[in-house]
């Protein structure tokens, strides 16, 4: 009996991804390690803010505490990777053209 060689098999889809690292109730379980699966997850948070429109540190903490208490990992990974922008300390914004 042949078996698929593990690198031809097809990998999770993103909503697997983000199924297994987000709980039921929508809030992150674990931060993937690996840089791409993390980006997948991290969009999909990205995509609660609201798109060119700057925010404050206060109104992107409450939109961030819905997936974890740890705001300032997920605020410094969102700009570290792009998705958000810091344009002025305590100002984000994300760009229309991610999440």
């Amino acid at each position: 009996m042949e078996t698929a060689h593990p690198a031809s098999r097809p990998g999770p889809t993103d909503a697997d991804l983000i199924a297994r690292h987000l709980g039921p109730d929508g809030r992150l379980v674990a931060m993937p390690a690996k840089p791409s699966r993390r980006l997948i997850v991290l969009r999909h948070i990205a995509a609660d803010l609201p798109a060119d429109q700057d925010l404050d540190e206060f109104a992107v903490n409450q939109v961030l505490r819905r997936y974890d208490d740890d705001v300032a990992m997920l605020r410094r990974y969102l700009v570290d990777t792009g998705l958000v922008l810091r344009p002025a300390p305590g100002c984000y914004r994300r760009p229309r053209d991610h999440a």
